[in-house]
């Protein structure tokens, strides 16, 4: 007999005292019966109580969903299983290219989905099926927009509640972050030392190289206690540390207020760590010295090749020190090059001191970030705009059915896209305005991480020619500027003062030899 899976989901654990839950089992026991060849396997049961699937809290962990996924992974569930569900919406109620991604999860596991409500059987041969990926894709954007509709009608809510919080200053609500309590007025909150230390400790230990699993670990064996407003307290996780990294409150942001919590930490180390997760790595230093941190890590190449050049450092004396550092090519190492070292203390100083202030204040003005975001909103607006134009003429059976769902899923992809463009972007032209080059500390390992991140945010790469001893430094805004001269005798020369006689129409100008 074939084994079959049950799957019941309520968003509001308000649902629990009234139908929901008694209604899907129901309809779960009435298909049972009309199906005799089919058996449930009642040793695994999948139940999420309370969780979103509009937020996809069921796919996360602890999630019953993520559960079932996981046992069909692991063999537990054989892949010729059929599993129950109300309707689509109990699997997701995500945009599109989630919800599609989930059912695609599913059913290319070997899983058959059976939705109760109207009796559909979905399994792996429909992800070929134009006509089953045109009636999933309605019928999942009808649920998302559903939950839209009802996000936007608490938000009103919120919105009035915020107004109200202008006017007077009377909090919005007095649930908090973990970090924070709200103060006996009613107007105000006060931050927890011990978990804004913890926070402290969690963002450092990112910007340092250290991996989630491993700040979790060490969290866990020095029994620190998580920052949640729950009684039991289940430990630290890597999910939970990095939901913790995600979050805007830390810096004060909440219900569309830029300073409605006190920050616990400030924007800078924030949007820090946000650009080493949109680089997809975090740094990685050797060691916690000082000088083992690359500030130019990935942005340099050599003129002579083509290659990286890379940091190296002359063996460390008896005081612990290095006394002297190079960035040398790549290939130069393995012996396929024949430019040389430079030095890196003297490019370090010539480039932070007397160029780089010029080109960061000429990235900010240029208004390229500005425009980028811009567009990217505009791109995001219109891509969504065309997904319900395509979906409403599947819906009318107006077109070929087969070329509609494949440019939905085409837009759908080109929109999850721009939007995590748009998230670095903002993330960058945040960095950009909260550093400033000069002043940054070259001499700790938290200053040169930060510098490293500051000097990525509005640099492309820079060609480094060691027989001309020049730099041509390219920027993300797609300026360019050849001949800055390297060269020792020339490192007291003011590049500034040059850069400010071009400056008017640097603006205007993409390529500048000096």
């Amino acid at each position: 007999m074939r084994k079959v899976y049950s799957y019941i989901r309520f968003s509001s654990t308000k649902q629990a005292f009234g139908d929901s839950h008694r209604r899907q089992s129901k309809a779960i026991q009435d298909w049972l019966a009309s199906h005799p060849d089919h058996i449930l396997d009642e040793s695994l049961s999948f139940e999420d109580l309370g969780r979103s699937a509009f937020h996809g809290d069921h796919l996360k962990e602890g999630g019953a969903l993520r559960a079932f996924l996981e046992a069909v992974k692991q063999g537990l569930i054989p892949p010729d299983s059929v599993l129950l569900v109300e309707s689509l919406d109990r699997v997701s109620r995500q945009s599109i290219s989630h919800a599609q991604e989930t059912i695609r999860a599913i059913l290319e596991q070997g899983i058959t989905v059976v939705t109760l409500s109207d009796g559909e059987t979905y399994n792996r041969q429909s992800l070929d099926d134009s006509l089953a990926l045109i009636r999933m894709i309605i019928l999942q954007e009808r649920s998302h927009n559903e939950s839209v509709i009802k996000s936007d009608r608490i938000k009103k809510v919120w919105s009035h509640k915020r107004q109200q919080f202008e006017q007077d200053g009377t909090k919005i609500t007095g649930n908090c972050p973990g970090w924070l309590k709200l103060n006996s007025d009613g107007k105000s909150f006060s931050l927890i030392p011990h978990h804004v230390e913890t926070i402290h400790r969690i963002f450092d230990e990112k910007l340092s190289g250290k991996s989630l699993h491993a700040i979790a670990r060490d969290l866990n064996l020095e029994n620190i206690p998580t920052i949640t407003n729950k009684k039991v307290d289940t430990g630290w996780t890597p999910t939970r540390v990095r939901d913790l990294l995600l979050k805007e409150s830390l810096i004060g942001v909440a219900y569309g207020v830029s300073d409605y919590f006190p920050p616990a930490i400030s924007k800078e180390k924030f949007h820090a760590v946000q650009m080493i997760r949109g680089q997809g790595k975090g740094k990685k230093p050797t060691s916690r010295q000082p000088s083992s941190i690359d500030i130019f890590k990935g942005i340099c190449k050599c003129a002579e090749c083509g290659s990286t050049l890379r940091q190296r450092n002359t063996k460390k004396t008896p005081e612990g020190r290095y006394p002297r550092g190079y960035l040398e090519c790549r290939n130069r190492q393995l012996g396929r090059c024949n430019s040389k070292a430079f030095n890196r203390s003297l490019i370090e100083d010539i480039l932070i001191q007397k160029v780089f202030p010029t080109l960061q204040y000429l990235s900010l003005k240029s208004n390229g970030d500005n425009i980028s975001v811009t567009t990217l909103k505009a791109d995001i607006t219109s891509l969504e705009k065309g997904i319900n134009n395509l979906i409403s003429l599947a819906e009318r059976g107006l077109g070929d059915l087969d070329t509609l769902a494949q440019r939905i899923t085409n837009n759908r992809v080109e929109l999850e896209s721009k939007k995590k463009d748009l998230r670095q972007a903002e993330a960058i032209q945040s960095l950009r305005s909260d550093n400033d080059i000069q002043d940054s500390d070259r001499k700790t390992v938290e200053g040169r991480i930060k510098l490293q991140l500051a000097i990525k945010s509005f640099i492309k790469e820079m060609i480094f020619d060691y027989y001309k001893q020049e730099i041509t430094i390219r920027l993300l805004n797609g300026k360019s500027f050849s001949g800055i001269s390297v060269a020792r005798e020339n490192k007291d020369f003011d590049h500034s003062s040059v850069f400010e006689v071009l400056q008017k129409s640097l603006l205007d100008i993409d390529e500048v030899h000096l």
